[in-house]
């Protein structure tokens, strides 16, 4: 792992979202914290208080086949500019967003050449985690 990569805390993107139903607008952000959990992205909507932890897996998948977790389901879009991103969380109503395909791609890119697949378990402090989940002081 080179000396830039192991210093990077953050990733984000700005990432504008169009509801499927409605068309009306949003400010979304995709923010990547490979130090704190680089399995997931978060998902943040403007308007939505509570943000989206998404396995980058899942986004991934998404661009070119159906892929689900809890709070996301993700598909490509007839259009093949487009994403579709079905969201819900915090028992809000159920939204379909269309994203902008080329954007999610390349961040997706960046963020593999971060941290590759199948080495995001190189970067998780395990002891730490252990102890947070058995109530010690870490």
């Amino acid at each position: 792992m080179s000396q830039e990569t192991a210093a990077v805390n953050e990733r984000g993107l700005y990432v504008p979202l169009r509801d499927y139903a409605t068309d009306e607008f949003h400010n979304g952000w995709l923010i990547y914290r490979p130090t704190d959990d680089p399995f997931f992205v978060r998902i943040q909507i403007d308007g939505s208080a509570v943000p989206l932890d998404v396995p980058r897996a899942v986004l991934q998948q998404g661009m070119d086949q159906d892929a689900a977790c809890m709070e996301l389901w993700a598909c490509p879009a007839a259009d093949a500019g487009w994403v579709l991103w079905t969201v819900q969380c915090g028992g809000l109503r159920r939204r379909t967003f269309r994203v902008p395909r080329n954007l999610v791609a390349k961040h997706l890119t960046a963020l593999y050449e971060l941290v590759p697949l199948g080495q995001e378990g190189d970067r998780i402090d395990w002891d730490g985690a252990l102890t947070v989940l058995l109530g010690g002081a870490s």
